[in-house]
Protein backbone atom coordinates (compact mmCIF):
# COMPACT_ATOMS: atom_id res chain seq x y z
CA UNK A 1 0.00 0.00 0.00
CA UNK A 2 1.32 3.17 -0.72
CA UNK A 3 2.21 5.58 1.78
CA UNK A 4 -0.06 8.72 2.67
CA UNK A 5 1.34 11.96 0.11
CA UNK A 6 3.38 14.81 1.54
CA UNK A 7 0.77 17.94 2.42
CA UNK A 8 1.26 20.71 -0.18
CA UNK A 9 2.19 24.07 1.60
CA UNK A 10 2.79 27.54 0.46
CA UNK A 11 5.18 29.06 2.88
CA UNK A 12 6.33 32.11 0.78
CA UNK A 13 2.77 33.32 0.87
CA UNK A 14 1.54 32.55 4.65
CA UNK A 15 0.50 35.57 5.77
CA UNK A 16 0.58 38.07 3.38
CA UNK A 17 -2.00 41.43 4.08
CA UNK A 18 -1.64 42.59 0.94
CA UNK A 19 -4.13 46.05 2.41
CA UNK A 20 -0.94 46.65 4.45
CA UNK A 21 1.19 46.48 1.85
CA UNK A 22 -0.78 48.64 -0.45
CA UNK A 23 -0.99 51.16 2.89
CA UNK A 24 2.47 51.28 3.16
CA UNK A 25 3.38 51.79 -0.69
CA UNK A 26 0.50 55.03 -0.44
CA UNK A 27 2.23 56.77 2.70
CA UNK A 28 5.44 56.32 0.68
CA UNK A 29 4.17 58.05 -2.20
CA UNK A 30 2.01 60.50 -0.24
CA UNK A 31 5.30 62.05 1.34
CA UNK A 32 6.87 64.09 -0.98
CA UNK A 33 3.08 65.40 -2.29
CA UNK A 34 2.73 66.63 1.57
CA UNK A 35 6.27 68.35 1.33
CA UNK A 36 4.79 69.75 -1.66
CA UNK A 37 1.73 71.16 0.04
CA UNK A 38 3.62 72.15 3.05
CA UNK A 39 5.79 74.39 0.37
CA UNK A 40 2.82 75.86 -1.06
CA UNK A 41 1.41 76.92 2.45
CA UNK A 42 4.46 78.73 3.20
CA UNK A 43 4.70 80.39 -0.39
CA UNK A 44 0.57 81.26 -0.15
CA UNK A 45 1.65 82.88 3.15
CA UNK A 46 4.02 84.58 1.48
CA UNK A 47 2.52 86.21 -0.53
CA UNK A 48 -0.43 87.26 2.19
CA UNK A 49 2.27 88.93 3.83
CA UNK A 50 3.04 90.90 0.30
CA UNK A 51 -0.20 91.63 0.32
CA UNK A 52 0.10 93.45 3.86
CA UNK A 53 3.42 95.35 2.75
CA UNK A 54 1.39 96.70 -0.40
CA UNK A 55 -1.56 97.73 1.15
CA UNK A 56 0.97 99.67 3.64
CA UNK A 57 2.99 100.83 1.06
CA UNK A 58 -0.81 102.55 -0.47
CA UNK A 59 -1.68 104.45 2.41
CA UNK A 60 2.19 105.47 2.68
CA UNK A 61 1.67 106.67 -1.19
CA UNK A 62 -1.63 108.43 -0.25
CA UNK A 63 0.18 110.32 3.10
CA UNK A 64 3.26 111.36 0.81
CA UNK A 65 0.68 112.60 -1.59
CA UNK A 66 -0.73 114.96 1.20
CA UNK A 67 2.66 116.06 2.38
CA UNK A 68 3.14 116.83 -1.09
CA UNK A 69 0.20 119.14 -1.39
CA UNK A 70 1.09 120.88 1.71
CA UNK A 71 4.66 121.75 1.47
CA UNK A 72 3.16 123.69 -2.11
CA UNK A 73 0.82 125.16 -0.46
CA UNK A 74 0.36 125.11 3.65
CA UNK A 75 -2.98 125.27 4.48
CA UNK A 76 -4.71 127.54 5.62
CA UNK A 77 -7.90 128.24 7.61
CA UNK A 78 -10.20 131.10 6.83
CA UNK A 79 -12.83 131.58 9.66
CA UNK A 80 -15.36 134.71 9.89
CA UNK A 81 -16.70 136.80 12.90
CA UNK A 82 -19.82 135.77 14.78
CA UNK A 83 -22.36 137.10 13.15
CA UNK A 84 -21.08 138.13 10.07
CA UNK A 85 -23.83 138.58 6.71
CA UNK A 86 -21.22 135.85 5.37
CA UNK A 87 -19.24 132.69 5.21
CA UNK A 88 -16.16 131.97 3.68
CA UNK A 89 -13.82 129.12 2.11
CA UNK A 90 -10.55 128.90 0.79
CA UNK A 91 -9.87 128.40 -3.04
CA UNK A 92 -6.45 128.88 -3.77
CA UNK A 93 -3.56 130.37 -1.42
CA UNK A 94 -4.92 133.50 0.20
CA UNK A 95 -2.55 135.72 2.09
CA UNK A 96 -2.53 135.48 6.13
CA UNK A 97 -4.42 138.19 7.55
CA UNK A 98 -7.60 139.71 8.83
CA UNK A 99 -9.51 141.30 6.64
CA UNK A 100 -13.01 143.99 7.30
CA UNK A 101 -15.59 143.34 4.75
CA UNK A 102 -19.00 145.33 4.97
CA UNK A 103 -22.01 143.98 2.03
CA UNK A 104 -23.92 146.84 1.17
CA UNK A 105 -25.63 145.10 -1.49
CA UNK A 106 -26.76 140.96 -2.13
CA UNK A 107 -27.25 140.08 -6.17
CA UNK A 108 -30.97 140.07 -7.31
CA UNK A 109 -31.94 138.43 -10.64
CA UNK A 110 -34.56 140.16 -12.57
CA UNK A 111 -38.44 139.38 -11.21
CA UNK A 112 -41.12 140.46 -14.34
CA UNK A 113 -44.90 139.50 -13.98
CA UNK A 114 -48.13 139.86 -16.95
CA UNK A 115 -51.50 141.51 -15.55
CA UNK A 116 -53.74 139.03 -14.11
CA UNK A 117 -55.47 136.13 -16.21
CA UNK A 118 -58.83 134.25 -15.33
CA UNK A 119 -57.39 130.69 -15.97
CA UNK A 120 -54.03 129.28 -17.32
CA UNK A 121 -55.23 128.31 -20.55
CA UNK A 122 -56.74 131.59 -20.93
CA UNK A 123 -56.05 133.07 -25.13
CA UNK A 124 -53.45 135.20 -25.06
CA UNK A 125 -52.88 135.52 -29.01
CA UNK A 126 -50.67 134.32 -32.01
CA UNK A 127 -47.64 135.81 -33.31
CA UNK A 128 -44.35 136.66 -31.79
CA UNK A 129 -43.11 136.87 -28.43
CA UNK A 130 -39.52 138.71 -27.81
CA UNK A 131 -36.98 138.27 -25.31
CA UNK A 132 -33.62 140.12 -25.04
CA UNK A 133 -31.40 138.70 -22.67
CA UNK A 134 -27.81 140.36 -21.85
CA UNK A 135 -28.04 141.78 -25.41
CA UNK A 136 -29.08 138.82 -26.95
CA UNK A 137 -32.37 138.38 -28.71
CA UNK A 138 -34.87 135.65 -28.79
CA UNK A 139 -37.88 135.65 -30.81
CA UNK A 140 -40.77 132.98 -29.35
CA UNK A 141 -43.51 131.81 -31.81
CA UNK A 142 -47.09 131.26 -30.79
CA UNK A 143 -49.28 129.43 -32.96
CA UNK A 144 -52.53 128.28 -32.53
CA UNK A 145 -50.95 125.48 -30.93
CA UNK A 146 -49.25 127.48 -27.80
CA UNK A 147 -51.90 130.72 -27.66
CA UNK A 148 -52.89 130.10 -24.13
CA UNK A 149 -50.86 131.33 -21.15
CA UNK A 150 -49.52 128.07 -20.38
CA UNK A 151 -48.69 127.29 -24.01
CA UNK A 152 -46.74 130.31 -23.64
CA UNK A 153 -44.39 129.74 -21.09
CA UNK A 154 -43.69 125.89 -22.68
CA UNK A 155 -42.68 127.94 -25.18
CA UNK A 156 -40.46 130.70 -23.66
CA UNK A 157 -38.98 127.82 -21.63
CA UNK A 158 -38.20 125.59 -24.70
CA UNK A 159 -36.28 128.17 -26.41
CA UNK A 160 -33.54 128.23 -23.67
CA UNK A 161 -32.99 132.25 -23.60
CA UNK A 162 -31.81 132.05 -19.77
CA UNK A 163 -35.17 133.02 -18.43
CA UNK A 164 -37.86 130.78 -17.24
CA UNK A 165 -41.59 131.25 -16.93
CA UNK A 166 -43.92 129.75 -15.36
CA UNK A 167 -48.03 130.00 -14.67
CA UNK A 168 -48.58 131.21 -10.43
CA UNK A 169 -51.96 131.60 -8.79
CA UNK A 170 -52.00 134.48 -7.37
CA UNK A 171 -55.03 133.72 -4.98
CA UNK A 172 -56.61 137.35 -6.05
CA UNK A 173 -60.63 136.87 -6.34
CA UNK A 174 -60.26 137.81 -9.94
CA UNK A 175 -57.88 137.36 -12.48
CA UNK A 176 -55.09 135.19 -10.22
CA UNK A 177 -53.32 133.67 -12.74
CA UNK A 178 -50.26 135.85 -13.97
CA UNK A 179 -46.99 134.63 -15.88
CA UNK A 180 -43.80 135.39 -14.10
CA UNK A 181 -40.55 135.40 -16.24
CA UNK A 182 -36.98 135.00 -13.36
CA UNK A 183 -33.71 135.31 -14.86
CA UNK A 184 -31.62 132.31 -14.06
CA UNK A 185 -28.94 133.92 -13.18
CA UNK A 186 -27.88 137.36 -10.42
CA UNK A 187 -26.62 139.86 -12.04
CA UNK A 188 -27.07 142.74 -14.72
CA UNK A 189 -25.46 141.14 -17.03
CA UNK A 190 -28.47 138.59 -17.13
CA UNK A 191 -31.22 141.28 -17.18
CA UNK A 192 -33.88 140.98 -19.95
CA UNK A 193 -36.34 142.81 -21.60
CA UNK A 194 -39.51 141.76 -22.74
CA UNK A 195 -41.79 142.56 -25.81
CA UNK A 196 -45.33 140.94 -27.76
CA UNK A 197 -46.52 141.22 -30.93
CA UNK A 198 -49.55 139.07 -30.86
CA UNK A 199 -53.59 138.85 -32.03
CA UNK A 200 -56.78 137.64 -31.44
CA UNK A 201 -56.36 136.88 -27.78
CA UNK A 202 -55.24 139.08 -24.80
CA UNK A 203 -51.72 139.91 -24.99
CA UNK A 204 -49.59 139.79 -21.94
CA UNK A 205 -48.11 143.17 -20.48
CA UNK A 206 -45.56 142.97 -17.93
CA UNK A 207 -44.29 145.02 -14.88
CA UNK A 208 -40.70 144.52 -13.55
CA UNK A 209 -41.60 143.87 -9.49
CA UNK A 210 -37.23 142.62 -8.97
CA UNK A 211 -34.74 144.30 -10.93
CA UNK A 212 -31.16 142.45 -11.84
CA UNK A 213 -28.43 144.18 -9.91
CA UNK A 214 -25.26 143.04 -8.73
CA UNK A 215 -23.92 142.17 -5.09
CA UNK A 216 -22.18 145.33 -3.47
CA UNK A 217 -19.32 145.09 -0.43
CA UNK A 218 -16.05 146.65 0.44
CA UNK A 219 -13.06 144.61 1.64
CA UNK A 220 -10.68 147.22 3.87
CA UNK A 221 -12.55 150.23 2.07
CA UNK A 222 -11.85 148.97 -1.44
CA UNK A 223 -15.42 148.66 -3.29
CA UNK A 224 -16.02 145.40 -5.00
CA UNK A 225 -19.17 143.96 -6.84
CA UNK A 226 -19.82 140.54 -8.05
CA UNK A 227 -22.26 139.41 -10.48
CA UNK A 228 -23.44 136.69 -7.78
CA UNK A 229 -23.73 136.26 -4.31
CA UNK A 230 -20.15 134.10 -4.17
CA UNK A 231 -17.53 136.68 -4.46
CA UNK A 232 -14.31 135.35 -5.71
CA UNK A 233 -12.98 138.51 -6.99
CA UNK A 234 -12.45 140.44 -3.86
CA UNK A 235 -9.86 138.13 -1.81
CA UNK A 236 -7.14 135.85 -3.98
CA UNK A 237 -8.00 132.98 -2.78
CA UNK A 238 -11.34 133.15 -1.11
CA UNK A 239 -14.57 132.16 -1.95
CA UNK A 240 -17.03 134.90 0.17
CA UNK A 241 -20.49 133.10 0.12
CA UNK A 242 -23.41 136.45 1.11
CA UNK A 243 -26.34 135.73 2.67
CA UNK A 244 -27.29 139.57 3.72
CA UNK A 245 -25.89 143.09 4.41
CA UNK A 246 -24.14 144.15 6.99
CA UNK A 247 -20.11 144.05 8.22
CA UNK A 248 -17.68 140.93 9.79
CA UNK A 249 -14.35 140.00 9.30
CA UNK A 250 -12.46 137.79 7.96
CA UNK A 251 -9.24 136.11 9.69
CA UNK A 252 -6.68 133.30 7.11
CA UNK A 253 -4.46 131.56 9.21
CA UNK A 254 -2.28 128.64 8.97
CA UNK A 255 -4.09 125.05 9.25
CA UNK A 256 -1.69 124.00 11.67
CA UNK A 257 -4.38 121.39 12.70
CA UNK A 258 -4.40 119.80 9.01
CA UNK A 259 -1.16 119.96 8.78
CA UNK A 260 -0.68 118.16 11.95
CA UNK A 261 -2.90 115.67 11.06
CA UNK A 262 -1.31 114.93 7.63
CA UNK A 263 2.17 114.67 9.40
CA UNK A 264 0.60 112.29 12.09
CA UNK A 265 -0.96 109.92 9.60
CA UNK A 266 2.54 109.92 7.62
CA UNK A 267 4.10 108.71 10.34
CA UNK A 268 1.89 106.23 11.51
CA UNK A 269 1.71 105.03 7.74
CA UNK A 270 5.50 104.71 7.75
CA UNK A 271 5.83 102.99 11.30
CA UNK A 272 3.12 100.46 10.17
CA UNK A 273 5.42 99.16 7.50
CA UNK A 274 8.40 99.47 8.66
CA UNK A 275 6.98 97.19 11.31
CA UNK A 276 5.41 94.53 8.87
CA UNK A 277 8.42 94.40 6.70
CA UNK A 278 10.24 93.88 9.86
CA UNK A 279 7.62 90.87 11.59
CA UNK A 280 7.65 89.12 8.09
CA UNK A 281 11.42 89.00 7.04
CA UNK A 282 13.24 88.70 10.48
CA UNK A 283 13.02 85.91 12.44
CA UNK A 284 13.04 85.54 16.67
CA UNK A 285 14.72 82.92 18.86
CA UNK A 286 12.53 79.98 19.23
CA UNK A 287 9.56 80.52 17.02
CA UNK A 288 8.72 79.84 13.14
CA UNK A 289 10.33 81.63 11.09
CA UNK A 290 8.53 84.33 9.47
CA UNK A 291 6.54 84.20 5.83
CA UNK A 292 9.57 86.34 3.80
CA UNK A 293 12.53 85.17 6.29
CA UNK A 294 15.59 86.33 4.35
CA UNK A 295 13.71 88.04 1.84
CA UNK A 296 16.32 90.32 0.39
CA UNK A 297 13.86 92.16 -1.84
CA UNK A 298 11.63 93.31 0.77
CA UNK A 299 14.28 93.87 3.32
CA UNK A 300 15.80 96.16 1.06
CA UNK A 301 12.70 98.34 0.48
CA UNK A 302 12.70 98.81 4.04
CA UNK A 303 16.69 99.53 4.59
CA UNK A 304 15.91 101.86 1.49
CA UNK A 305 12.95 103.86 2.90
CA UNK A 306 15.58 104.26 6.34
CA UNK A 307 18.28 105.84 4.49
CA UNK A 308 16.26 108.23 2.30
CA UNK A 309 14.62 109.53 5.55
CA UNK A 310 17.89 109.91 6.81
CA UNK A 311 18.03 112.98 4.47
CA UNK A 312 15.53 114.65 5.72
CA UNK A 313 15.24 117.75 8.39
CA UNK A 314 12.57 115.81 10.43
CA UNK A 315 12.84 118.78 13.31
CA UNK A 316 11.02 121.01 11.12
CA UNK A 317 8.13 119.03 10.98
CA UNK A 318 7.99 117.77 14.69
CA UNK A 319 9.52 114.23 13.75
CA UNK A 320 12.16 112.32 15.00
CA UNK A 321 13.73 108.55 14.44
CA UNK A 322 13.40 106.39 17.83
CA UNK A 323 16.77 104.46 17.48
CA UNK A 324 15.75 102.54 20.74
CA UNK A 325 16.49 99.15 19.66
CA UNK A 326 16.21 97.57 22.92
CA UNK A 327 12.62 98.70 23.36
CA UNK A 328 11.87 97.16 19.33
CA UNK A 329 11.58 100.70 17.99
CA UNK A 330 14.33 100.78 15.80
CA UNK A 331 13.59 103.42 12.98
CA UNK A 332 10.63 104.06 13.77
CA UNK A 333 9.44 107.42 13.91
CA UNK A 334 7.82 109.57 16.62
CA UNK A 335 5.62 112.57 16.67
CA UNK A 336 5.54 115.94 18.61
CA UNK A 337 2.46 118.10 17.45
CA UNK A 338 3.74 120.81 19.64
CA UNK A 339 7.20 120.80 18.10
CA UNK A 340 5.57 121.69 14.83
CA UNK A 341 3.34 124.65 15.65
CA UNK A 342 6.59 126.12 16.95
CA UNK A 343 8.43 125.94 13.76
CA UNK A 344 4.65 126.72 11.87
CA UNK A 345 4.94 129.95 13.80
CA UNK A 346 8.61 131.20 13.87
CA UNK A 347 9.36 129.23 10.69
CA UNK A 348 6.56 128.38 7.98
CA UNK A 349 9.26 128.10 4.92
CA UNK A 350 11.75 125.56 6.62
CA UNK A 351 8.55 123.53 7.17
CA UNK A 352 7.53 123.64 3.49
CA UNK A 353 11.41 122.77 2.35
CA UNK A 354 11.02 119.90 5.06
CA UNK A 355 7.87 118.69 3.87
CA UNK A 356 8.99 119.19 -0.03
CA UNK A 357 12.10 117.03 0.94
CA UNK A 358 10.62 114.13 2.81
CA UNK A 359 8.04 113.54 -0.78
CA UNK A 360 10.76 113.81 -2.88
CA UNK A 361 12.97 111.61 -0.66
CA UNK A 362 10.45 108.66 -0.50
CA UNK A 363 8.20 109.07 -2.92
CA UNK A 364 10.24 107.65 -5.87
CA UNK A 365 10.40 104.31 -3.65
CA UNK A 366 7.32 103.49 -2.44
CA UNK A 367 5.83 104.46 -6.49
CA UNK A 368 8.94 102.33 -7.90
CA UNK A 369 7.93 99.44 -5.37
CA UNK A 370 4.11 99.66 -5.91
CA UNK A 371 4.71 99.49 -10.24
CA UNK A 372 2.18 97.52 -11.62
CA UNK A 373 4.28 94.11 -12.32
CA UNK A 374 7.72 95.99 -12.57
CA UNK A 375 7.11 96.65 -8.89
CA UNK A 376 9.27 94.67 -5.98
CA UNK A 377 5.80 93.46 -4.88
CA UNK A 378 4.60 92.09 -7.67
CA UNK A 379 7.69 90.86 -8.88
CA UNK A 380 8.07 89.12 -5.75
CA UNK A 381 4.35 87.62 -5.53
CA UNK A 382 4.73 86.75 -8.96
CA UNK A 383 7.37 84.31 -8.33
CA UNK A 384 5.64 82.66 -5.64
CA UNK A 385 2.60 82.07 -7.54
CA UNK A 386 5.18 80.46 -10.25
CA UNK A 387 6.89 78.21 -7.74
CA UNK A 388 3.23 77.46 -6.52
CA UNK A 389 2.25 76.64 -10.07
CA UNK A 390 5.36 74.31 -10.57
CA UNK A 391 4.91 72.68 -7.33
CA UNK A 392 1.56 71.58 -8.09
CA UNK A 393 2.77 70.82 -11.20
CA UNK A 394 5.05 68.50 -9.53
CA UNK A 395 1.91 66.83 -7.53
CA UNK A 396 -0.42 66.53 -10.22
CA UNK A 397 2.56 64.19 -11.26
CA UNK A 398 3.35 62.48 -8.19
CA UNK A 399 -0.48 61.77 -7.78
CA UNK A 400 -0.44 60.51 -11.17
CA UNK A 401 2.38 58.27 -10.49
CA UNK A 402 0.83 56.74 -7.10
CA UNK A 403 -2.45 56.33 -8.80
CA UNK A 404 -0.49 53.90 -11.07
CA UNK A 405 1.48 52.24 -8.58
CA UNK A 406 -1.69 51.43 -6.58
CA UNK A 407 -3.53 49.98 -9.95
CA UNK A 408 -0.32 47.96 -10.77
CA UNK A 409 -0.16 46.40 -6.95
CA UNK A 410 -3.65 45.74 -7.47
CA UNK A 411 -3.45 43.67 -10.28
CA UNK A 412 -0.29 41.81 -9.08
CA UNK A 413 -2.13 41.24 -5.76
CA UNK A 414 -4.81 40.03 -7.64
CA UNK A 415 -2.82 37.79 -9.36
CA UNK A 416 -0.94 36.32 -6.54
CA UNK A 417 -4.05 35.82 -4.67
CA UNK A 418 -5.43 33.82 -7.82
CA UNK A 419 -2.18 31.86 -7.83
CA UNK A 420 -2.80 30.85 -3.63
CA UNK A 421 -6.36 30.14 -4.44
CA UNK A 422 -5.59 27.49 -7.54
CA UNK A 423 -2.30 25.95 -5.23
CA UNK A 424 -4.77 25.39 -2.45
CA UNK A 425 -6.96 23.67 -4.86
CA UNK A 426 -4.34 21.40 -6.12
CA UNK A 427 -3.72 20.79 -2.44
CA UNK A 428 -7.15 19.90 -1.60
CA UNK A 429 -7.56 17.47 -4.25
CA UNK A 430 -4.25 15.67 -3.05
CA UNK A 431 -5.58 15.75 0.33
CA UNK A 432 -8.96 14.33 -0.76
CA UNK A 433 -7.29 11.77 -3.39
CA UNK A 434 -4.68 10.27 -0.68
CA UNK A 435 -7.94 9.75 1.69
CA UNK A 436 -9.85 8.28 -0.88
CA UNK A 437 -7.10 5.33 -1.44
CA UNK A 438 -5.56 4.90 1.87
CA UNK A 439 -7.40 1.96 2.43
CA UNK A 440 -7.37 0.04 -0.53
CA UNK A 441 -5.07 -1.76 -3.30
CA UNK A 442 -7.62 -0.72 -5.86
CA UNK A 443 -6.22 1.12 -9.05
CA UNK A 444 -9.42 3.43 -10.00
CA UNK A 445 -8.72 6.06 -12.63
CA UNK A 446 -8.62 8.99 -9.95
CA UNK A 447 -6.58 7.56 -7.45
CA UNK A 448 -3.93 6.35 -9.66
CA UNK A 449 -3.32 9.91 -11.48
CA UNK A 450 -3.05 11.85 -8.04
CA UNK A 451 -0.77 9.23 -7.04
CA UNK A 452 1.47 9.70 -10.16
CA UNK A 453 1.12 13.14 -9.56
CA UNK A 454 2.47 12.80 -5.85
Amino acid sequence: MAGAPTPISLPNYAGINFNTILQAIVAAGEQPIASLDQKIQGETASISALGTIKGDLSVLNTSLLALQSDGANLPLNATTSSGAPFSVQTSGTPMVGTYYVNVTQLATNQVTVSQGYASDTSTVGTGTVTLTVGGTQYTINVTSSNDTLDGLAQAINAANTGVTAQVIDTGAATNPYELELVANQTGTNSAFSVSTSLSGGTAPTFTTIQSAQNAALTVDSQQFYSQSNTVTNAIPGLSINLNGVGSGTITVSQDAQKLSSDVQSFVSAYNQLLSDIRSNTQGEPNQALPPLYANGAIEALGLGLQLAIGNVELSNLGVSVDNNVAQGNNGQLTFSQATLDSALASNPSGVQNSLTQLYNALNGIVTDALASNSGVIDSEISSYNDLINQQNQQISQLQQQLQQTESQFETLAGQVQSEIAYYANIAQLFFSGSSGTSGSSGSGLSGGSLNSIA
